[in-house]
């Protein structure tokens, strides 16, 4: 997994690199439990080992993401008797351990030339009742010491942490013409191997702000940029790259304040770009039929397969300033046309619909977050849409169990299948107070939705806007905390 080569020897486990022309290794032996010298270790599928040691039955499962390592207990080890807290060591030699300034909680590998190499993080550990257990881990000289409190543990306890390749940062410096305040990393879409990173801000020759996105594609386990796209009619702050979405082979790049020499200024618009073999095409540019200044066509985008979503979400119409909307298109007959124009059926005034949108075969999702409702201004809601012989009609309107003024529910959203998952950063919650933020589950039977679950944070705290940003695949949800305190720094952020 993850170009890491494992080895399972009766004294330990070995790992290094797959990649030619790296010879980096490291080896890890669990040296607590009554350990045996050597212990054989034991196929259990084609993607499992075990080690069954006296007191623990240590297990390693390959996974794409990395190699998975975890320790079951059956019962509660005799040094462990008393002191509320489970404690392992593992010895690596090899390689030297030290703290991952990089990643809370994670350790990391290191070689005497090649620097970082692997990562070990992800710690997680539960009882039999599956309730989460307090965990932690700490590198002691060439030893790695994880401690579980297990003191209100119903055994068998299971200890789970996670071995992978460090992943590559993508710098501005890696496109070669990174400079101050080009703002890259503000949206990123990734499909397989290709990422997709904007840049709205980058100054070209265009003019400053005019903004950029690049494309990176995977060999392997390492990165490389493959392109940097750019609008072809692109003039000052234009931020061509505000948002981003990429499906296979095609990208979808906005670009909200875009000037229109007829509609007015920040109409905006979307610039489709399509890939044959390593080479993109010149962009086929999408802009609103009815479109107007200051609509910022392009604030958020979406697409999937022949289809794309654009938000504008301070598009004018007849509901009223600002009251906005979202435009469908779809490729047809090698060429990109207006579907539909999406509006919500209770639509009024700043609104904001179209402040973010996903989309996932025949449905849209449409943040509203500035919608009011009987709950109070500025609540928030989102409106689902499903496509039936080329006609989208709105199916439902998603609306917080709990929801209160302020709230902005809406203000992120994510679609996968009948599973709907959207955010309110501004929600004040009991557990982290003031706009510590929120986000909700929505499930699809039929075509009926339903609230499912209000995910909050373990740490959540006043100001963390947990939310600011979600993302839903198949039962895992990634959510966003952009204000978010790592201790000793604030405002660091998390996911």
């Amino acid at each position: 997994s993850q170009d890491l080569t494992f080895r399972f020897l009766d004294e330990g486990v070995r790992f290094e690199s797959g990649q030619p022309g790296k010879d980096w290794k490291g080896h890890l032996r669990l040296k607590s439990q009554n350990i045996e010298e050597k212990t054989l270790p034991v196929q259990k599928g084609p993607n499992r080992v075990e080690y069954r040691h006296q007191e623990v039955t240590e297990w390693w499962e390959n996974r794409r993401e990395g190699l998975e390592q975890g320790f079951t207990f059956s019962q509660r080890p005799r040094q462990a008797l008393g002191t509320g807290m489970l404690s392992l060591h593992l010895e690596v030699s090899g390689l030297t351990v030290s703290t991952d300034p990089s990643a809370v909680g994670a350790l990391r590998f290191e070689d005497a030339e090649s620097g970082a190499v692997a990562r070990y993080s992800h710690l997680k550990a539960w009882d039999a009742d599956g309730k989460m257990l307090p965990s932690r881990m700490e590198a002691v000289g060439s030893l790695i010491a994880i401690h579980v409190d297990d003191s209100k543990a119903r055994y068998p306890v299971t200890v789970d942490p996670l071995i992978t390749t460090l992943e590559q940062k993508f710098l501005p410096v890696i496109t070669g013409d990174g400079a101050a305040g080009d703002s890259f990393g503000r949206a990123v879409a990734l499909d397989g191997d290709t990422a997709v990173i904007g840049a709205y801000w980058d100054d070209t020759a265009a003019g400053s702000n005019t903004g950029s996105a690049y494309v990176f594609v995977r060999q392997g386990s390492a990165w490389g940029m493959q392109a940097r796209l750019q609008a072809n009619d692109g003039g000052a702050s234009d931020e061509f790259g505000y948002a981003v979405s990429i499906h296979g082979d095609t990208v979808l790049i906005g670009a909200p304040l875009d000037d229109d020499p007829i509609a007015g200024v920040n109409m905006g618009s979307a610039y489709v770009f399509v890939r044959t073999g390593a080479t993109w095409s010149l962009p086929t540019k999408l802009t609103a039929s009815d479109g107007a200044a200051s609509d910022v066509f392009g604030w958020s985008v979406t697409m999937h397969g022949q289809t794309a979503l654009v938000g504008a979400y301070l598009d004018d119409h007849a509901a009223g300033v600002d009251a906005g909307s979202a435009y469908v298109f779809t490729l047809s007959g090698g060429s990109w046309v207006q579907q539909a124009k999406l509006i919500a059926t209770d639509s009024s005034a700043s609104d904001n619909f179209g402040y973010s949108v996903s989309l996932s075969g025949e449905t849209a999702l449409v943040g509203v977050y500035l919608d009011d409702s009987a709950s109070g201004n500025d609540s928030g809601s989102a409106s689902v849409f499903v496509r039936s012989a080329g006609v989208w009609t709105q199916q439902a309107q998603l609306l917080a169990p709990d929801a209160a003024a302020g709230d902005r529910l809406g203000a992120s959203v994510s679609l996968d299948g009948d599973t709907a998952l959207v955010a309110a950063n501004f929600d004040d919650t009991i557990s982290g107070g003031v706009n510590a933020g929120s986000a909700y589950v929505f499930v699809r039977s039929g075509s009926t939705w339903s609230f499912q679950a209000q995910l909050l944070p373990s740490d959540g705290q006043s100001g963390d806007l947990f939310g600011h940003s979600v993302s839903v695949y198949g039962s895992t949800a990634l959510i966003g905390v952009v204000d978010g305190d790592n201790a000793p720094n604030s405002l660091t952020g998390s996911a």
